[in-house]
């Protein structure tokens, strides 16, 4: 179990990987992860979203990868589909 508290909390974060690489397990667990957090139990995601949820992730791991300025979190990955995977669709 996990014990936490407001001046500890639980932080995890799914973009950062030690050795740089980001096999396909890991884009889908990341896609998997984001599937959870956005849909309802009683929700399931239309195949259009994943395809689109797919691209973004991959595409934002592209960035991270080609440019080590961007810090990999879900901040930066907010931030980028709000902002350039936007203009891109």
């Amino acid at each position: 179990y996990f014990t936490y508290t407001n001046e500890n909390p639980i932080a995890f974060n799914p973009f950062y990987v030690e050795d740089g690489v980001f096999d396909i397990e890991k884009k889908e667990s990341i896609k998997t992860l984001i599937l959870t957090l956005w849909k309802r139990d009683d929700e399931a995601p239309k195949r259009s979203e994943e395809v689109a949820l797919s691209n973004a992730v991959s595409a934002y791991i592209e960035r991270i990868t080609g440019d080590r300025s961007v810090t990999p979190c879900f901040n930066t990955f907010y931030e980028f589909v709000r902002d350039d995977y936007r203009r891109q669709l």
